[in-house]
């Protein structure tokens, strides 16, 4: 009785911590939870491609529409951890892990303790930050960078100390390095700065030097985006409208990347939904002072980006917008923790986490990527020496990733390119360009075939005119079929052909 009545006591003097600690080991094993199951994509192989060479890297940044200092810092990690799909993924977890202990720093700073742990809740079981944290990409470190960066200006701002003016600009300028999107926290920055103190307050030298560092500094990468102005290095990406916001929402409250929106999950969002909507208007309405931090840190961003897409769409919601999904948590929970009586508030959170669960289970246990991994496997189990491969602008990187033959086969582009760019004319099946790009490819490669060599082509859509081509030419000796996933441009077959 004595050993519990010492523990209750400890809990009750340190309850915050014991609920933070909480948190932490469930986000850290849902982050960690099938890590390396799925296989690497094309962005995730891409990213292990550029962090081969970092002096080629930073000298050569004009050829990707992202900044390089994730691929550096995943340089070295791959020479101390390894390059398998656990290992490259583990960077983005633990950047995603650390948000969770920040998170409830910063919402016990501007709310309290109790607003601190629900905002780490939120984090620690969202499903599109597990989904980022468990992909070889910048997302989490993006996340983690803005809210640090504005939570330095805050505190800048009110401390007025040097040391906290220095760190701002130091992570805003990480920020600025680790995406593009980080282009926006500066910018919103100083809308917080004018609209939140006032001028008796403000230490406006200060300000404005850190500003003026952040500007220096971003100079190189300013002078790369200006050559890239008239490239367009994401054509995917479509003109925005006004139900990217909606889309923001949903992916920040519930929704994963690309889960499918079936009937079940649909029936989930009509519950959750308004849940979401009442908790986050009453934290934007509650607390004037400390919702003017997180709505300018929230908004800002999504409408300049917003505004820059009706021009260039870059606007990606559930994924660039990644850079503002802290505020959304820190919202959610200044909201949740204003709502009474207790067991309302209890409930809410009961109906979310429910709901959550279930999109979680989806996403491990459902869910599937592209499995290029089952591709290439299935390719070099059947491959010789002397056969040819023709592998997409979609296909080559994850392709190059997996392959662990001793040789490679003669291997060719459809259509050429960088690795890992997208050509627009492709992605936007131009018809005569790629037919034009089949007359090249087929002039190369069938003067190279004799009567026993073998034509290897990776299909996926792009391939779709070089494979009539092939069909109208050469004769099928063998197809291999793979199981759908999440991409519209995945590999789902491989077609083998010889001279007839």
């Amino acid at each position: 009785m004595r050993i519990c009545r010492i523990i209750s006591d400890k809990f009750s003097k340190n309850k915050f911590l014991f609920l933070l600690l909480f948190v932490i080991f469930v986000g850290s094993v849902l982050r960690l939870y099938h890590l390396g199951k799925q296989s690497l994509w094309l962005d995730e192989a891409y990213s292990v491609l550029m962090s081969k060479n970092l002096a080629t890297l930073w000298f050569e940044q004009a050829q990707d529409s992202s900044p390089p200092l994730y691929y550096s810092i995943l340089y070295y990690w791959i020479r101390l951890f390894g390059d398998s799909e656990f290992s490259i993924r583990l960077l983005s977890a633990i950047f995603g892990i650390s948000l969770i202990p920040l998170i409830f720093v910063v919402g016990n700073s501007i709310f309290n303790k109790e607003a601190g742990i629900y905002a780490a809740l939120f984090a620690a079981i969202s499903p599109i930050h597990i989904y980022y944290s468990q992909e070889a990409r910048m997302y989490t470190l993006l996340a983690l960078l803005s809210l640090s960066s504005f939570f330095l200006l805050d505190l800048s701002i009110k401390k007025k100390k040097n040391v906290f003016w220095f760190a701002y600009a130091f992570i805003t300028i990480l920020a600025l390095y680790t995406h593009n999107y980080g282009f926006f926290l500066p910018i919103a920055g100083v809308c917080f700065y004018f609209f939140s103190f006032k001028k008796e307050q403000s230490p406006l030298p200060k300000f404005a030097l850190s500003q003026l560092c952040i500007f220096i500094m971003y100079i190189p990468r300013l002078l790369i985006m200006a050559r890239q102005i008239g490239t367009d290095m994401n054509p995917w990406i479509g003109m925005p409208t006004l139900e990217d916001f909606g889309l923001t929402f949903l992916h920040f409250s519930i929704l994963s990347w690309r889960l499918p929106l079936t009937a079940y999950v649909y029936t989930i969002l009509k519950i959750i939904v308004p849940v979401y909507l009442v908790i986050l208007l009453v934290g934007i309405i509650a607390s004037q002072k400390q919702k003017t931090f997180l709505v300018i840190y929230m908004v800002i961003p999504l409408i300049l980006a917003f505004a820059i897409s009706l021009k260039r769409p870059i606007y990606v919601a559930g994924r660039y917008d990644i850079l503002v999904f802290p505020a959304f948590c820190l919202l959610i929970a200044a909201g949740l923790s204003k709502i009474a009586p207790r067991i309302l508030r209890v409930s809410l959170l009961a109906i979310i986490v429910t709901a959550t669960s279930i999109i979680l289970y989806r996403y491990y246990f459902i869910y599937k990527k592209s499995d290029d991994r089952e591709v290439v496997n299935c390719v070099q189990n059947y491959v010789r020496r002397n056969d040819f491969i023709v592998v997409t602008e979609l296909s080559i990187t994850p392709f190059e990733y997996y392959w662990r033959r001793e040789f490679l086969p003669k291997t060719f582009q459809y259509p050429p390119g960088p690795r890992g760019y997208l050509v627009p004319e492709a992605i936007k099946a131009d018809r005569a360009f790629l037919n034009a790009e089949v007359d090249k490819l087929t002039s190369k490669i069938y003067p190279l075939l004799e009567n026993d060599d073998r034509l290897w082509l990776i299909y996926n859509p792009i391939a779709f005119w070089l494979a009539c081509r092939l069909f109208e030419d050469l004769e099928v000796v063998g197809f291999l079929e793979f199981a759908e996933g999440d991409n519209w441009d995945q590999v789902f077959c491989v077609y083998i052909f010889k001279k007839p």
